[in-house]
């Protein structure tokens, strides 16, 4: 028997974060034949027909055919300020929050998520590890609207404090060793080092 049809997803590709332990922007950095950039497109083609590339601040070109939508607000609002445009924008009901420096992220993770949105009533479906919940890499519905906005305009930009006032449908990391023994999926490329680790994985 088959479970309930999966919820079309609209995927936000954040492209705008400092990056200052990188030395500026990471979107044009490759690993393998592709940039970070690529990487995260590709991805989001491999799961929704619907993509926002929301650059925060920085100056992108966007690749033919990708919708650019800016942040919330005035100045940097960090990655809350992202996720309340891209709900506002969005043509689906669920977004996928996925950073352009998560680049092992794959369609397989993004079904586990999508399967667990199919049969939940909360408002977030994210992933637990040994350090709590990841805030990238989930599923946000646009009711959390509201809640997103009050946050902002009350000067917090913290999607973990997002997440610290809502009941999320959470899945164990763990789950999903069958499917990725390292749980690379979970890998951010947050420093040279980082790069370097990745581009050997790759």
């Amino acid at each position: 028997m088959s479970g309930p049809p999966l919820p079309p997803i609209t995927v936000l590709v954040l492209a705008g974060g400092a990056a200052r332990r990188m030395g500026g922007s990471k979107a044009d950095l490759r690993i393998g034949a592709r940039t970070l950039l690529e990487h995260a497109l590709a991805l989001a083609a491999g799961v929704s027909r619907h993509t926002l590339l929301l650059p925060g601040q920085r100056p992108l070109t966007p690749p033919d055919g990708v919708p650019v939508v800016a942040d919330w607000g005035a100045g940097d609002n960090g990655p809350l300020g992202a996720l309340a445009a891209g709900l506002a924008a969005a043509p689906t009901e669920w977004v996928l929050l996925l950073p352009c420096d998560m680049p092992f992220m794959s369609v397989a993770v993004v079904e586990v998520l999508r399967c667990r949105a199919a049969v939940t009533d909360r408002r977030v479906v994210a992933f637990r590890t040994r350090g709590g919940l990841e805030p990238f890499a989930g599923l946000y519905h646009q009711a959390l609207t509201p809640a997103v906005l009050s946050l902002l305009e009350s000067g917090r930009r913290s999607l973990k404090g997002l997440l610290d006032g809502q009941d999320v449908e959470t899945i164990d990391a763990n789950e999903l060793l069958p499917l990725d023994p390292g749980l690379r999926f979970l890998h951010n490329v947050n420093t040279p080092g980082d790069l370097e680790a990745a581009r050997a994985e790759e």
